[in-house]
């Protein structure tokens, strides 16, 4: 899967905000209701920084204009796709 680097980068910079937004969910905050699997995905997501295990296999792209994602950084770019509206808000 190859992703435009610039709107590749904005996106991983965005989920570094999800622990703040999911902070402000836990507290009544926003007008977002999470049902309890949600909720320990975005945990784990949080707990395990995922955001920045993309952010690191962009650094091997320096000078592409797209980013190539493994399998695995795929899965992992999909899981906080799910989960990008929860920034948005």
């Amino acid at each position: 899967m190859k992703i435009d680097k610039i709107d590749f980068s904005a996106f991983v910079y965005k989920m570094s905000c999800l622990e703040y937004s999911y902070y402000l969910i836990k507290n009544g905050q926003s007008n977002i209701t999470l049902t309890s699997k949600e909720k320990e995905e975005v945990e784990s997501i949080i707990y395990n920084q995922l955001h920045r295990a993309l952010l690191s296999s962009r650094r091997t792209y320096l000078f592409s204009s797209k980013v190539k994602l493994s399998k695995k950084e795929k899965a992992i770019y999909k899981l906080l796709k799910k989960y990008a509206h929860i920034v948005e808000t």
